[in-house]
């Protein structure tokens, strides 16, 4: 394989957009207190069916860390499942 400079100002092009992107978009990964917050959220908005913890939680991850959830999202959840679970 032979560098020419075109393929090198492709090659510089494609990893500054990387790198772009990825100040773009931070990477957010969601507390254990907040996946088990949404993991009940989930499990009751299914109406409390037993038996599928594992994908509830699983589910309760990937919304978390898919949606670009950040902190100011998470106030106020305790109050909510405190509602719910009255």
């Amino acid at each position: 394989m032979s560098l020419n400079r075109g393929n090198i100002m492709n090659t510089h092009k494609r990893a500054r957009k990387d790198a772009t992107t990825d100040q773009a978009q931070p990477h957010y990964e969601p507390t254990f207190e907040q996946i088990q917050m949404r993991a009940y959220e989930i499990y009751i908005q299914r109406g409390r069916q037993d038996g599928l913890d594992l994908e509830d939680w699983f589910q309760a991850e990937k919304e978390l860390k898919t949606s670009g959830h950040n902190r100011s999202r998470v106030i106020g959840q305790r109050e909510r499942l405190r509602a719910i679970r009255g």
